[in-house]
């Protein structure tokens, strides 16, 4: 039976990259404003064929606040899930294992 190691388990989670967001900073595009918000301001109409979609990324469209909140489902998920192991309770069993 292999047994929890500790010392193993710390070494790892030293090693563990840090974390990152999966959101790059909101950047402001020059070609959405002039194809598509100057246009659809003035009332006209929009042919979303003649967009050129490799001429704008991501983070030209997604603003901080939608990156904020993901975090923050992220991090309520995280809450529940522990509140949900704390208030599980010990099984007592004769074998000695980890999980």
């Amino acid at each position: 039976m292999i047994e929890f190691n500790i010392d193993t388990f710390a070494d790892h989670l030293r090693g563990a990259p840090e974390r990152t967001s999966i959101f790059e900073q909101e950047e402001y595009s020059v070609y959405l404003q002039e194809k598509v918000f100057d246009p659809l301001s003035r009332g006209e109409s929009l042919d979303i064929k003649e967009l050129d979609y490799s001429a704008y990324s991501l983070n030209n469209v997604t603003t901080d606040s939608y990156a904020e909140g993901h975090n923050g489902i992220l991090r309520r998920w995280g809450n529940g899930f522990n509140s949900f192991v704390k208030r599980t309770p010990a099984v007592v069993t004769d074998e000695r294992k980890f999980f």
